[in-house]
């Protein structure tokens, strides 16, 4: 498999934006870039492949792009930006590096219309890999390029222009310091020389793994990532906050927990009431190689939590933050974050995911997508990075991995959507978003401070080449949709929509399907005509499949044309609830109280907290209150999961339980 797993784990950079006003009309469009664009493929039989880790909007409207590509460039691999229209269009790509390894993590736009990357470079520098810093004009032309670092390896995974026009850099090393890896703070000035520079780690932690790292609205600089305890292993990390001054003194330093579950925090942003809002992944306890679900967590300006917020999929389904999510606060002073949904229905196949929340972290919206036209086969899409664009609506990028090449040939994929999260019908799907209200908590972190690093001035040879592919582009739609949705009540589903303004248009036709892919009309509903009032409609499908329907809107103008809408999915639910666990904790026998609103077979497991599955049954259960018992006396003493599912994989419930 081309893609690097534990690399793209480890990468995470958050991209100041500014926060823009929603527009009326909005356009959206998705895209891959495949063919002979050096990201992942060449047809040419040539292996390459970039990781599209970073991506902005720039001052023209357009975007801009950060990676890096085997198929081009110097040798091994090397940075590689990209620069497209509003549209997504290639307007020009470029390479910098050496004869070895060169990557770019970061990218900013400046304030002379230029660009700044960082990244990491084995062709240059002090030894081993050193912190890598780029700097062109506004047409990708080489300005200039310095290194940082000693003889061992250093990594930069965060720029950003300063308040005076320097940079501040972040990531970690394992040359200065005191364990096996430190934080990695630098501070320049306009041309790249360094002003200054901190290492920080130690205390009761062995292994820093730093990422992201934003200046404050006093001037000083806040950084977040991970702390992996002495003797502990990746994925038991403690995520953590620092801050400094504008020196890179440290003010203070905290670390969080969220119960007995691990935490992954990725992306960080000073908020406008300047506090912190992070955003990263939970496990669920029992396998520190599975993330179960994406966390939001709130804190004030000192870094204690407000509030936080947990997300996960239906029944067996999960979201997904392992690869760079990120997390931005829109101009409702909400928070849109992306990353990938994990659907464990069928053919276990990842979409990328949009999450939209208020200020209190409550869940608005969600919308998934995914780059394939066939359901029924392998596709493996993963999102990375959104931003709030100019127009109000959100820019995603991520990975797209689809047909006989997929888990081994990644495309990167760019996604740009409305206000409300939707590309018309694009290739969106809707899956359930659970959210769950989470209490975490933060201590004091020990941190050591050390003095280091050295700065060169790399030969950085200059290279371009690429193209992309449009998988879609779609128009503004002739209404503004402002949500479809749908819920089951008992044999029934139910539709409904509102629109907050239409031009010429005609008429609503609903259609559904058992597969996503063949959808038939079920019933047409008159449109308002031209309208700027806010307008509701609804209907009812009374012949749904018996298990998942799925659900779109044709809108029907005067003149005849059409679009469509996005994909919703609406399941027969049963509903389940573990009302009583008794005696907790246990010794021989646990029973317990399980309701059903109707006749239904479940999977009953306990789960330990090595993940392992233990006595699972399939029971027939009537509809109401249910005695089950578990035969316990053959457990080992410690803390379990009760979990029950129903068998269509809609609906779980889980309880917690002690054996003594």
């Amino acid at each position: 498999m081309k893609k690097n797993y534990l690399l793209l784990y480890l990468l995470s950079i958050l991209i100041a934006t500014l926060f823009y006003l929603p527009a009326f009309a909005q356009s959206s469009f998705q895209e891959t870039f495949s063919g002979k664009a050096p990201f992942y493929y060449d047809p040419m039989g040539n292996a390459g492949y970039i990781g599209p880790y970073s991506i902005q909007q720039t001052h023209d409207g357009g975007y801009i792009m950060a990676g890096y590509t085997t198929t081009y460039g110097a040798g091994g691999n090397d940075v590689y930006l990209v620069k497209t229209n509003s549209s997504g269009a290639i307007l020009w790509t470029k390479t910098f590096g050496g004869t070895s390894d060169d990557f770019a993590f970061s990218v900013q736009q400046t304030t002379d219309r230029g660009y700044i990357v960082a990244g990491s470079t084995a062709s240059f520098g002090a030894g081993g890999n050193d912190v890598y810093l780029i700097k062109t004009d506004s047409t990708g032309t080489y300005q200039w390029s310095k290194t940082y670092g000693k003889a061992g390896d250093e990594f930069g995974y965060s720029v950003q222009q300063t308040l005076e026009g320097g940079y501040i850099i972040n990531g970690f090393t394992n040359s200065m310091g005191s364990w096996y890896s430190d934080q990695y703070l630098i501070k320049t000035n306009s041309i790249g020389d360094t002003l200054w520079t901190k290492v920080f780690g130690g205390g009761t932690y062995n292994h820093f793994a730093s990422f992201i790292v934003q200046q404050t609205l006093d001037g000083g600089y806040i950084s977040s990532g991970i702390a992996y305890p002495s003797g502990g292993v990746e994925g038991q990390g403690s995520p953590y906050l620092i801050k400094t001054n504008a020196n890179g003194n440290k003010l203070w330093s905290k670390n969080y927990t969220y119960g007995n579950q691990y935490l992954a925090i990725y992306s960080l942003q000073q908020t406008s009431d300047k506090g912190y809002m992070m955003a990263g992944s939970y496990v669920a306890g029992f396998s520190a190689d599975s993330a179960s679900g994406i966390i939001l967590l709130k804190t004030d300006s000192l870094g204690t939590p407000l509030w936080g917020k947990t997300f996960d999929g239906e029944g067996d389904d999960a979201l997904i933050s392992l690869h760079c999510p990120s997390v931005q606060q829109t101009s409702d002073h909400g928070y849109i974050t992306t990353g990938t949904y994990e659907d464990n229905s069928s053919n276990y196949n990842n979409f990328i995911f949009l999450v939209k929340t208020d200020s209190t972290g409550t869940l608005k919206w969600s919308n998934t997508f995914t780059s394939s036209t066939d359901l029924t086969k392998n596709f493996d899409d993963e999102g990375f990075w959104v931003h709030q664009t100019k127009d109000g609506g959100y820019m995603v990028a991520g990975t797209s991995s689809i047909g006989a090449d997929v888990y081994s040939i990644y495309n990167p994929y760019l996604i740009k959507t409305d206000a409300n999260g939707h590309t018309s019908g694009c290739n969106e799907y809707t899956q359930t978003v659970r959210q769950v209200s989470s209490s975490f908590t933060s201590t004091l972190l020990t941190v050591n401070s050390y003095a280091g690093g050295s700065v060169g001035n790399p030969a950085t040879v200059k290279g371009s080449g690429g193209s992309a592919t449009v998988l879609c582009t779609v128009t503004a739609l002739p209404i503004e949709l402002l949500f479809f949705t749908g819920h089951n009540e008992e044999k029934v589903n139910v539709l409904e929509w509102q629109t907050a303004s239409e031009s010429n248009n005609d008429y609503f036709t609903v259609e559904h399907s058992a597969d996503a892919l063949n959808f038939t009309p079920f019933a047409t509903v008159k449109g308002a005509g031209n309208s700027s009032q806010l307008q509701q409609y609804s209907t009812v499908d009374s012949l749904p499949a018996t298990k998942t329907t799925y659900y779109r809107l044709k809108q029907t103008d005067y003149d005849g044309n059409y679009t469509y809408s996005n994909t919703i999915a609406i399941g027969m639910k049963t509903n389940l609830d573990i009302i009583s666990i008794y005696p907790n904790p246990a010794n021989n026998n646990l029973q317990y109280l399980l309701t059903s609103t109707e006749n239904v077979e479940v999977n009953i497991a306990a789960i330990d907290l090595l993940g392992r599955r233990i006595n699972i049954q399939t029971k027939t259960i009537s509809k109401g209150v249910n005695q089950l018992s578990i035969d316990v006396s053959a457990f080992s003493t410690g803390l379990y999961l009760l979990q029950i599912t129903s068998s269509s994989g809609i609906n779980r419930v889980q309880k917690e339980f002690m054996v003594k």
